[in-house]
């Protein structure tokens, strides 16, 4: 079952989406802030995270970089109000899997939930098939 971060400071959005992934069977660990985002990734490997942008204590580009750090291999959608430009530029050129501005619809955002779970997976296998077969070619 695959396991998603939640970082996200306003807590009805956060106990909805908490609520809809659990029940899409997906296990979920919430974060209201970059502190508790930080403790979480100290414990657990994510395979999937969903940032807000705007935290009380930091930014979602934070978290990013502490979940690049522990887990480079999880892969983030930024989940915001936040719409401009530069920031949405910014997070594709850091790596995100997506970028969904507030307020959005739930299922849409499942939907692509899934498809970036689907993405990382595909990814991560042929990233793993590449790495054996250049060990393969030294034997």
């Amino acid at each position: 079952m695959p396991s998603i971060l939640i970082v996200e400071d306003d807590r009805m959005i956060l106990s909805g989406l908490d609520y809809a992934l659990e029940q899409e069977g997906y296990r979920v660990v919430c974060a209201a802030n970059v502190k508790e985002a930080r403790v979480a990734l100290a414990d657990t490997r994510f395979d999937l995270a969903l940032l807000d942008m705007n935290l009380p204590d930091g930014t979602g580009f934070d978290v990013h970089a502490a979940l690049t750090e522990a887990h480079a291999d999880t892969a983030v959608m930024f989940l915001t109000v936040v719409d401009d430009e530069g920031n949405v530029v910014r997070a594709f050129e850091e790596g995100a899997a997506d970028y969904i501005t507030k307020p959005f619809r739930l299922r849409e955002l499942l939907a692509r939930v899934k498809r970036a779970l689907r993405t990382h997976a595909v990814a991560a296998t042929a990233e793993d098939a590449s790495r054996d077969i250049g060990a393969d070619a030294r034997v």
